[in-house]
């Protein structure tokens, strides 16, 4: 299999992410969202001398060539490297007989093994208790994705990227401390969504 296909659910459950394939049918300097791994990358140097890269970055559908300029590159330079797998934020290139190009705006990192943290949410939880919650996921913000998981209704949300945790045991801890014991783990994600 390719390597993006055990990042299916957390690509699925973003919202905005196009299809490679389907870069070209959002027109001409339009926002999109991509997920998909850096196939290659070459960096070169602006005039003033600044360094910047293009970068071919692939998904399940195609593969797509992308310009990080100086400002970005730099920012993430160490990071970006191949098979890297990418939550990549831009406006679509597209010239005349020629491939589209994303310019690169905002570039995250999905984690190098896709985990996914899942919250119980019981029915006597108070709103404030879930405020509390939401701070709490972004004092430990990260690339893992976090899913809120509502017991009366078996229901299973995926909360947005700003809740997205990095991985601490401490934050497991401190969600246990508000919510109680056993109503949190942390989960490899498979090819199907999280029970």
């Amino acid at each position: 299999g390719h390597p993006l296909d055990q990042y299916g659910v957390i690509i699925e459950s973003l919202k905005r992410v196009i299809p490679v394939a389907e870069l070209a049918e959002a027109g001409d300097r339009r926002p999109v969202t991509v997920a998909g791994m850096i196939s290659s990358l070459r960096q070169i140097y602006t005039k003033k001398g600044q360094p910047m890269c293009f970068m071919q970055v692939e998904d399940l559908t195609g593969e797509v060539e992308v310009i990080v300029f100086s400002d970005l590159f730099e920012r993430h330079q160490n990071a970006l490297q191949e098979d890297k797998v990418i939550l990549l934020s831009g406006h679509t290139d597209i010239k005349e007989e020629e491939a589209v190009k994303i310019i690169a705006r905002e570039i995250s990192f999905l984690p190098q093994e896709p985990r996914q943290v899942i919250i119980r949410i019981d029915e006597e939880r108070t709103l404030q208790e879930l405020i509390d919650l939401r701070e709490l996921l972004a004092s430990y913000h990260g690339e893992i994705p976090v899913y809120l998981s509502f017991k009366r209704d078996n229901r299973l949300v995926l909360t947005g990227q700003e809740s997205w945790v990095r991985e601490d045991p401490r934050l497991l801890q401190r969600i246990e401390e508000l919510l109680g014991p056993d109503c949190v783990r942390v989960s490899a994600t498979g090819s199907s969504a999280p029970a």
